[in-house]
């Protein structure tokens, strides 16, 4: 069974889950309950939190998005084409366009990445844009569509 739980404070969705878990058991005892998560931040706080109610807390898994609906896909024998937004393939390949930068058109970025330790400066911001658009897709999904359509967001 699939729930969606919200609420602005982390405290009310934490009585709330403990509430589901207690009053609808899943149907298999020796099943895992498995959790969406944004962080391990929230794995750890979440893990830890539902220890302490329940005094025994074990056969839990906790995913991120990512990897819950690429194990779905598997089990469904479904293959997901999700390499294309690996955050390491993200990074490579930004590291591969800013190494074809045309001077004309970015001239601040260039600045940049100009002097000493080219290739370092280069590679430590495409990782670090590679990030940012792993967190987009969890974070900012409508940003990245608009993007797509052509729709300048400033």
């Amino acid at each position: 069974m699939f729930i969606l739980h919200s609420s602005n404070k982390t405290e009310n969705l934490l009585a709330h889950l403990t509430t589901v878990i207690e009053n609808m058991p899943l149907s298999n005892p020796l099943a895992a309950e498995t959790f969406l998560i944004q962080s391990q931040g929230m794995e750890r706080w979440l893990s830890q939190q539902l220890a302490n109610h329940f005094k025994v807390w074990a056969n839990y898994q906790f995913l991120f998005p990512g990897k819950f609906f690429s194990s779905l896909a598997a089990q469904i024998d479904v293959q997901l084409n999700d390499d294309f937004f690996d955050r390491d393939l993200m990074l490579w390949r930004f590291e591969s366009l800013l190494r074809e930068l045309d001077q004309a058109e970015y001239p601040l970025l260039l600045h940049y990445l100009s002097g000493d330790n080219i290739d370092l400066k280069r590679y430590q911001l495409a990782s670090q844009l590679s990030q940012i658009f792993d967190q987009y897709q969890m974070m900012r999904p409508d940003m990245l569509a608009l993007w797509q359509t052509g729709h300048l967001l400033y």
